[in-house]
């Protein structure tokens, strides 16, 4: 109980923090796959305790203008979710690719999948699906709000799919290739 209401008010704090505005960006080129490689090694590991195995696909090296820090806990709010709400022996796959200016970084779950009807407020502070944890897991419903307003800090943008129930879901994060802004 006590890490968890940890865990709450720290994301408050940070949520607080990006929609103010407040947040100070020390934005620098980020080799994105080596730091997803240096993400997924630790998720691996979470992931093991629910026999998921988690996979860097094969693809391009980007970098993007970017808080390092910032940055990192995105890719690790995405992966943490994919492992809370997959199921035992699945696979979380990580890409990475380009498409014009952007890089575009992809997580991709065979868990239980994402309502059509709840997509829409998944980014939302506090928003809790009906899909629930597959090991028991906490969830604040923030990480996905406070993902939301640091990639849109990036400039960029973040979505999610999913074709329904027990069809998993993928996430999909767009940042500037570029260091104009």
């Amino acid at each position: 109980s006590g890490a968890l209401m940890r865990s709450i008010v720290d994301e408050l704090v940070d949520l607080a923090a990006v929609q103010s505005g407040h947040v100070r960006l020390d934005l620098l080129p980020v080799d994105l796959r080596q730091m997803v490689v240096d993400v997924v090694e630790m998720s691996a590991f979470i992931g093991g305790e629910k026999h998921i195995e988690v996979v860097l696909a094969p693809g391009p090296a980007p970098s993007v203008l970017a808080d390092a820090g910032k940055l990192r806990q995105v890719i690790d709010n995405l992966l943490s979710n994919a492992i809370k709400y997959s199921h035992q022996s699945t696979t979380v796959t990580v890409r990475i690719d380009t498409s014009g200016e952007f890089a575009v970084l992809e997580v991709h779950d065979q868990g239980q999948g994402i309502p059509t009807s709840e997509l829409g407020t998944l980014f939302n502070p506090f928003t809790r699906g009906s899909t629930k944890t597959t090991g028991g897991e906490q969830s604040t419903g923030l990480g996905l709000a406070i993902v939301r307003h640091i990639v849109k800090s990036h400039d960029g943008s973040v979505s999610a799919q999913s074709e329904g129930r027990g069809r998993g879901a993928t996430f999909t994060v767009r940042l500037p290739l570029t260091a104009e802004r």
